[in-house]
């Protein structure tokens, strides 16, 4: 039948009489699915031709908002790894277009107008801007009520700096409309109102109202610092406002809204730990975690005056405390299962039918991770069990067919505890290579299918997270949103580019910020700053990140005997196949993890 359909020809009459006004819905995002059914119902009837036009305009709405992309601002609603894809800009033909600029001045719901009108502005050769000016006119006609609206707007202003004088008053039109909406905000209104505040951040618009707006946000803060048991919405409302003073160079209120992040970490620390239930020891200690890298973002010269440096080393002493009797709290996952399928399906309901951040909270939590001790324990198994396969050295030759690696052999070396050490790590990363691609195809992969299904998730859903998160250094909060984002988009490959630098960028901050030394001087006196590989070598990644964490990032980014991404990637070594295998899939996910849960608390934790 689409065969059947592509060769029918349509014009401005069967659009008149297809009866698409029925399909019109003040929710949005759910228009496709209203003129696709329309579509079906005028095919079953043999009326082929309005048919077509319901699908061509089902077609138009079936594609979600990327606005990073000025030029290609539309994505497919739906990408299943390895099986296919909804509709792309790049599916509509030459005669689909002319046809949407055929019908576009006769199209009254400013919803359709306004997509329709962008995608000929898009993709029309030459370009007509025309059409620009309908879709931002039509954009600006969509009420600011519900979430999600704000990306209507922010598509305009994208349209009004690409016309810049052709767009007229527009821009400064939206600027004063934006503003005033959040003026008149309230509570129940907040995420919006949050959200366009970003818009505006973003653009540098309401420049002059800046501190109306920060006050804003921070009052929401503050209210659901009251109100809420977990602090999640007021860190949302506080890291947003923190954004308005960074950029307008207010740095003493930026000082106060991070101590009182800080504090509303400690706070939930310390709430946690009052319950007594089993596993809240872990939970506070990332708690205390948090708290200590969100007081280091204070400029030190406004550390004394808050007296930020004793605070830090009074939580010190509360997160040693809750370490320790957090040991006792941990339990063992096993990765064994005699039958995936009923893992797959695990994963599957743990993440189906819930809120777009509880699924990504899930996700995030749908395993706890490789453990060092773990894989070290079955390292040493495999060394006594077949000890025999460890007599002579194995050489590690790449794909380059060059040697990459030396494993030595035991014989005569009987007593040389380096060599065996040197052995049983390496066994050690081979154990978390397999752990890895279990975890991978049994649960990430299941999961984020059914994710990608039933939620539209755009670049800027991360980009709130990753701009809350203490332990993303500052400035990096955009390119960790962009790879978080390539990497749901199943485009391991870009995410790899921009993950791997910002992780290893991440690593030397947090050591820089121990005091460790992170650089080398040679004997020109040029310092250059040291690699992963170097900095992941310092002891003290296992007290910043925790020995397993620390492992985990070892296996999969710095040794040459496991996936060794970053070393390929730095080489230019990774090639297309690599950048899609597990072991990239699974950078992505524990990227994910490292951000999400030192932001939230886990799911289901006490």
């Amino acid at each position: 039948m689409e065969e059947y359909l592509e060769s029918i020809e349509v014009s401005l009459e069967n659009f008149r009489k297809c009866g698409w006004q029925a399909a019109i819905r003040e929710d949005y995002f759910s228009m496709d699915s209203a003129l696709s059914q329309l579509a079906k119902e005028a095919i079953k009837e043999k009326r082929f031709p309005e048919g077509k036009v319901l699908k061509l305009l089902a077609n138009a709405f079936s594609m979600a908002f990327d606005l990073e992309s000025h030029n290609r601002p539309f994505v497919p609603y739906i990408v299943i790894f390895n099986e296919g894809r909804s509709t792309d800009l790049g599916d509509f033909q030459k005669k689909d277009i002319e046809f949407f600029a055929e019908i576009v001045d006769e199209i009254d719901d400013p919803k359709l107008c306004s997509r329709i009108a962008d995608i000929v502005w898009l993709l029309q050769k030459p370009r007509n801007p025309a059409f620009a000016v309908m879709a931002i006119d039509n954009y600006c006609k969509i009420p600011l009520k519900n979430i999600g609206d704000h990306q209507f707007w922010e598509r305009a202003i994208q349209l009004c700096t690409m016309l810049k004088k052709g767009a007229g008053e527009r821009l400064l039109n939206i600027e004063k409309a934006l503003v005033k909406t959040i003026k008149n905000a309230t509570s129940k209104n907040s995420i919006l109102t949050h959200d366009l505040s970003n818009v505006l951040l973003n653009y540098g618009l309401g420049r002059d109202d800046n501190a109306v707006i920060s006050e804003k946000l921070e009052s929401f803060a503050i209210e659901f610092e009251k109100t809420d048991e977990y602090l999640g919405r007021s860190r949302v409302f506080f890291s947003a406002a923190l954004d308005y003073h960074n950029k307008y160079n207010n740095h003493q209120k930026a000082t106060e809204i991070l101590i009182k992040m800080a504090e509303g970490w400690v706070k939930e620390a310390v709430d946690v730990q009052s319950t007594g239930k089993f596993g809240c020891n872990t939970i506070a200690k990332g708690c205390y975690e948090n708290a200590i890298q969100t007081y280091r973002k204070i400029p030190n010269k406004l550390r004394g005056k808050y007296g930020i440096d004793k605070r830090i080393h009074t939580l010190r002493t509360e997160l040693n405390l809750a370490g320790e009797k957090s040991l006792d709290e941990r339990v063992s996952v096993p990765t064994e299962a005699t039958d995936i399928s009923d893992l797959i399906e695990m994963a599957i309901h743990s993440v189906e039918n819930l809120p777009l951040l509880d699924t990504l909270l899930a996700l995030t939590n749908i395993h706890p991770g490789a453990t060092f001790q773990k894989n070290r324990k079955a390292a040493e198994n495999i060394f006594q069990k077949y000890h025999l396969q460890f007599l002579y050295p194995m050489a590690h030759i790449s794909r380059e067919g060059k040697v990459s690696a030396i494993r030595p052999g035991t014989l005569g070396n009987e007593s040389n505890e380096t060599v065996k050490e040197t052995i049983i790590w390496e066994q050690t990363i081979q154990s978390f290579s397999i752990e890895v691609s279990f975890i991978v195809y049994s649960l990430i992969l299941p999961a984020l299918q059914i994710i990608k299904q039933e939620h539209r998730i755009i670049q800027a859903d991360f980009s709130v997270i990753t701009h809350q998160s203490p332990i993303i250094p500052q400035g990096r909060e955009k390119l960790f949103a962009r790879g978080l984002y390539l990497g749901y988009d199943n485009d391991f490959v870009t995410a790899l580019h921009v993950l791997i630098p910002q992780i290893e960028h991440l690593v030397r901050t947090h050591l820089k910020e121990e005091n460790v030394q992170t650089t080398t001087l040679d004997s020109r006196r040029i310092e250059t700053e040291n690699g992963l590989s170097t900095l992941m070598e310092h002891p003290e990644v296992n007290t910043i990140f925790g020995k397993d964490l620390a492992f985990e990032l070892k296996a999969l980014f710095c040794d040459a005997s496991g996936p060794n991404l970053r070393n390929k990637l730095a080489h230019g070594l990774l090639d297309y196949d690599e950048s899609q295998s597990t072991y990239s899939i699974y950078a992505w996910w524990l990227t994910l993890r490292i951000v999400f849960n030192s932001v939230f608390r886990p799911a289901n934790s006490c």
